[in-house]
């Protein structure tokens, strides 16, 4: 929470669950917290300078709606930033972006005791769970987002990502120690990997970071 560089007069937040609302303690802004289904949400017009997403759009199932809400509650000027996950639903991971990370683990940790993961599985040939594992919201249509969002606005800045960090380092980054000069080498390794190969078209983009405006429509468009 940093307030010494921007300043708002409100800021609202909306989830789902009124207890994980009710966790945040703000100190420096004027904050209301909003529980609701944001599958039904309703946005006031115009109303909003900044609207942020981050890892929440992709838990839900009306993208098209939730984002033409967000687009309608801006401002003219306003900005919308975007942090999520693009890639299949319940997170599963694409062939190729599998083929790579799978090797790249082999190659960084080579001692089965180095990827082992929290639930005490070790990473390798397994990634990840199945879809039937994961939670029914969990990216329940993620491919919808990023028609959906450039449907509503027009990007700023996009970064679009492989998202190899996620595979590789997700449930073992904490068995190793973080300050290890080597440990930081092969996160920089598996980045610039990423990198390279999503720019290539290699392995398809998992993530979407985007700063946008809201789309000026000619006609009257509905979700």
């Amino acid at each position: 929470e940093r307030t010494d560089f921007v300043h708002f007069a409100r800021v609202d937040g909306f989830d789902i669950s009124e207890v994980s609302m009710k966790r945040y303690k703000p100190t420096n802004i004027n904050f209301y917290y909003n529980p609701v289904d944001c599958n039904d949400m309703i946005l006031p017009e115009s109303s909003y300078d900044l609207i942020v997403c981050s890892h929440g759009l992709h838990h839900l199932y009306n993208i098209g709606g939730v984002l033409y809400q967000i687009r309608k509650g801006l401002k003219t000027e306003g900005v919308f930033y975007c942090y999520e996950w693009i890639g299949p639903e319940y997170l599963q991971i694409p062939n190729m972006n599998k083929f790579i990370a799978t090797l790249l683990l082999f190659l960084l940790f080579p001692k089965s005791e180095s990827r082992t993961n929290h639930m005490g599985r070790i990473k390798g040939f397994y990634i990840q769970e199945k879809p039937d594992a994961f939670d029914p919201s969990e990216a329940c249509n993620s491919t919808e987002i990023y028609h959906q969002f450039k449907k509503y606005f027009d990007p700023i800045v996009e970064i679009k990502m492989g998202g190899l960090c996620y595979p590789v380092f997700e449930g073992i980054s904490h068995i190793h120690n973080q300050n290890d000069w080597k440990f930081k080498l092969k996160i920089k390794l598996v980045y610039w990997c990423e990198s390279f190969l999503t720019l290539i078209k290699v392995i398809k983009p998992l993530f979407m970071i985007a700063i946008a405006k809201k789309k000026h429509l000619g006609r009257q468009i509905s979700y």
